[in-house]
């Protein structure tokens, strides 16, 4: 890490779902906070799948919890209809804990953010979750007046001796949360990353990416510059050959470490709502540690 280092705001986007953003956003978290830094991660995505792992708000996925899910299917049906029971059952697995701030509270108003912060399990590590409520912040800033797109700055910037880093998680699409996260990159040594999969959507995404940024910068002075991670990568000529040809075209925009694509761990993790680089010695996981030491090299 280079010298002392200023509270930085590392910012996943993308305009594509499905390129490993969420996965990426909770490996870096959780691996600068093993490092020693002190970091916030912000949930700005409505599926709250950040929040989903980092505060464990819904049950792991496990033998255990499938056979108590049928055991409770058992002693429901036959009182009401089958139908009912089984979604009944269901309903109560997937519901996830409510908190009383989250991000949407937030982004109405940036100074409850000391209120929004949480703990994690995780040393280091705090969180803003996000909620069932952020689609509706998203509408409320879209007809707010003051400051719609600042507010997340605003927020930040009160907590900002607090913390050497704060990772963002976004939604794939572009709306007026999207602007707050990019305001809030306004200072020189902020990132936003791109992770970037290999297909034609993948490439799309990042097209789509790059222009909403270089759109933005027309008529915002923000310091942030943006990086781009290639996820999900087979080892095979083709892909080799788009990564040399970004690398060519994006220079050192573009992280020498790749991510390989090995779905089994990822999702096995996910399932037992755990970090990636926790429980696995798969070569994906081993990939996101070579990340998170090359991206320590440039924060």
């Amino acid at each position: 890490m280079k010298g002392e280092l200023n509270m930085i705001i590392i910012n996943y986007s993308t305009r594509k779902g499905g390129t490993a953003k969420t996965v990426s956003t909770i490996q870096t978290a959780v691996g600068l906070a093993q490092g020693g830094l002190r970091v916030l991660a912000i949930d700005l995505d409505p599926q709250a799948n950040l929040t989903t792992i980092l505060k464990k708000v819904s049950k792991p996925i496990t033998k255990e919890s499938l056979k108590l899910m049928r055991e409770q299917y058992d002693q429901r049906k036959g009182t009401v209809d089958d139908v009912v029971a089984a979604k009944t059952v269901l309903h109560e697995y997937v519901s996830k804990k409510h908190f009383d701030y989250e991000i949407s509270d937030v982004l109405e108003s940036p100074k409850e953010v000391r209120n929004a912060i949480m703990d994690t399990p995780y040393d280091n590590l705090w969180i803003i979750p996000s909620g069932h409520r952020l689609s509706e912040a998203d509408m409320k800033l879209k007809i707010a007046v003051q400051k719609s797109a600042e507010r997340l700055k605003l927020a930040i910037a009160i907590v900002e001796n607090d913390f050497d880093v704060v990772v963002i998680d976004n939604s794939p699409f572009e709306n007026a949360l999207t602007y707050n996260a990019l305001e809030a990159c306004y200072r020189e040594g902020d990132i936003i990353v791109i992770p970037t999969k290999i297909d034609q959507g993948g490439l799309e995404g990042l097209d789509s990416t790059i222009n909403t940024m270089l759109s933005y910068l027309e008529y915002s002075s923000l310091g942030y510059d943006f990086r781009i991670l290639m996820t999900m990568v087979n080892r095979t000529k083709i892909d080799e050959e788009v990564v040399r040809t970004l690398k060519y075209m994006f220079g050192h925009r573009v992280f020498d470490t790749t991510i390989r694509y090995q779905t089994k761990p990822v999702t096995e993790a996910a399932l037992k709502k755990e970090v990636l680089i926790n429980v696995s010695k798969a070569g994906v996981a081993e990939d996101y540690k070579r990340f998170i030491e090359e991206l320590k090299q440039i924060i």
